[in-house]
């Protein structure tokens, strides 16, 4: 978890350093793993329900 951290701060600082833009959130994600339209675009709004369901699941473990 330490390792994640640190990489998400790199990329963070990365991100501002080099392209003057604040990220509001990284995640890492395993290869391949990103879901695209068959023209090989992000389908942005399939990313967004990943992440929200996987909120819901840390969400809920941590209730228990």
């Amino acid at each position: 978890d330490a390792v994640r951290r640190e990489i998400t701060r790199h990329l963070v600082r990365l991100a501002s350093e080099h392209f003057g833009i604040s990220a509001g959130r990284v995640e890492l994600v395993p290869a391949f793993t990103i879901p695209l339209t068959t023209s090989g675009k992000v389908r942005r709004e399939a990313c967004l329900a990943l992440v929200v369901a996987e909120a819901e699941l840390t969400t809920a473990s941590k209730r228990n």
